[in-house]
């Protein structure tokens, strides 16, 4: 299973994300706007949701926002990384190991 997602700045403090769910030949596209945040909060949230409707599988994740994947990547959670725990507590729950791709755009 392949995760593709985009985040684009749209405004101030304001961010697009896009998130491709590929699985053999079937699609899904989640497409959601946040206000008053920032990309990494973008990020995180939008993966989280897509990650929460799966179980039991391997989810290759490729993303144009460096600062998570890197997070993601190296699974160093320290004070203060909410976002990461929640990101952790998912894929604990619902057993999805997540392999990180690197993007060649960064946001």
């Amino acid at each position: 299973m392949q995760i593709e997602q985009r985040i684009e700045r749209t405004g101030p403090a304001e961010y697009l994300t896009v998130v491709t769910l590929r699985d053999g030949d079937k699609e899904r596209v989640f497409e959601k706007t946040y206000y008053k945040t920032s990309p990494i909060f973008s990020a995180y949230k939008s993966l989280i949701h897509v990650l929460r409707s799966l179980r039991n599988c391997d989810v290759t994740l490729e993303s144009n926002n460096y600062e998570m994947l890197s997070e993601i990547s190296n699974r160093s959670i320290e004070n203060g990384m909410a976002l990461l725990n929640i990101f952790e507590d998912v894929i604990e729950r619902n057993n999805i190991n997540v392999h990180v791709k690197s993007s060649s755009e960064s946001l």
